[in-house]
C-alpha cells in the first residue's frame, strides 16, 4: 500500500527531485562572483520553489498563493513524512497478514 501511495504523491516526487538536486548541488565546488548571475540563480530558485509549493498546496486540497501573499501560520504544519507515517501504521492495524507477511 506504501508502494502505491508514493507513486501518486507530488510530495514523495518533489523529496526524490530536492534530494537529486541537494546532491548536484553538493557536488559543485564553484560560486559565481559575479553578482548579476549570483541574483539571477538565486531568483530561479526562488521561483520554482514557488511554483513546487503551489503544486503541493492544490494536492491538498489549498488555493494556490500569488506572489507576495504569506501563508496562514496553521498551513506550515503538514508534514508528509508523519503523514506516511501513520498510514503505514494504519496498514499494519488494519491487516494483520501485512505483519505476519514481514516477520517471515
Amino acid at each position: 500500500l506504501h508502494n502505491q501511495r508514493m507513486k501518486q504523491s507530488k510530495d514523495y516526487e518533489f523529496l526524490k527531485n530536492d534530494i537529486v538536486e541537494f546532491k548536484k548541488r553538493d557536488e559543485e565546488v564553484k560560486v559565481s562572483l559575479n553578482m548579476l548571475a549570483f541574483k539571477q540563480q538565486r531568483e530561479e530558485q526562488e521561483n520554482k520553489n514557488f511554483e513546487k509549493e503551489n503544486v503541493l498546496r492544490v494536492s491538498r486540497g489549498l488555493a494556490p498563493l500569488v506572489k507576495g501573499d504569506k501563508k496562514a501560520p496553521n498551513e506550515d504544519n503538514y508534514d508528509f513524512i508523519q503523514d506516511e507515517t501513520m498510514k503505514i501504521l494504519t496498514d499494519y492495524i488494519a491487516d494483520p497478514k501485512i505483519v505476519k507477511a514481514i516477520i517471515k
